[in-house]
């Protein structure tokens, strides 16, 4: 599934009132991005200093996606040189939407325990990788009956899901790297 199409999934899910179908067309004005704001962190919005979508001058989108950064901000998210209207509308507002999932997803996981301590990055890459070294042995068929059990079980609890079964038989990211190459970035970070 290309990263693209994985954010607009994680968008929609989120259940904004605006729906995502062309990722970028939905991020330049800064409405999407004050929506998944306020879903993961509910309050953070002003939203009477918000400008509604379909703005006729552009400072309007400034102002948006101004009181978007600043409330990432506060959550403590990481942005690298996202700092200002044209930062977020180029190839920063890539950043700044994994920024946003990766908060949520950890949220999520914030109240997990793993031997008494909370979950951390390192964990969730350390049982990933464990999990994808296992899945070798079994076959293509029951890999994929299993992906996609696990996928059901997910939503049916009610877990929001980025990924389709063959995401998780392939063991890969979306970058096409495998999840070897990452535990070991973790490591050496």
């Amino acid at each position: 599934m290309s990263g693209f199409l994985v954010f607009g999934v994680w968008i929609n899910i989120l259940g904004t009132t605006t729906y995502v179908d062309q990722l970028f067309d939905g991020v330049w004005d800064g409405w999407i991005l004050l929506e998944i704001l306020e879903k993961l962190e509910p309050g953070s919005i002003n939203w009477k200093a918000a400008n509604k979508p379909l703005i006729k001058m552009p400072f309007k989108n400034v102002e948006n996606c101004n009181q978007a950064l600043d409330a990432a901000r506060k959550l403590r998210l990481s942005l690298v040189k996202v700092t200002s209207f044209k930062a977020i509308t180029s190839s920063y507002s890539v950043a700044f939407l994994w920024q946003l999932m990766r908060y949520h997803t950890l949220h999520l996981l914030k109240n997990i325990k793993l031997r008494g301590k909370e979950v951390s990055d390192y964990d969730i890459l350390k049982r990933a990788n464990n999990k994808v070294k296992r899945s070798g042995k079994d076959s293509h068929d029951e890999k994929k009956q299993n992906a996609v059990y696990v996928i059901s079980v997910a939503r049916k609890l009610g877990c929001s899901v980025f990924l389709l079964w063959h995401d998780i038989v392939r063991g890969e990211t979306q970058d096409g790297d495998d999840l070897g190459t990452h535990r070991d970035a973790v490591r050496e970070g």
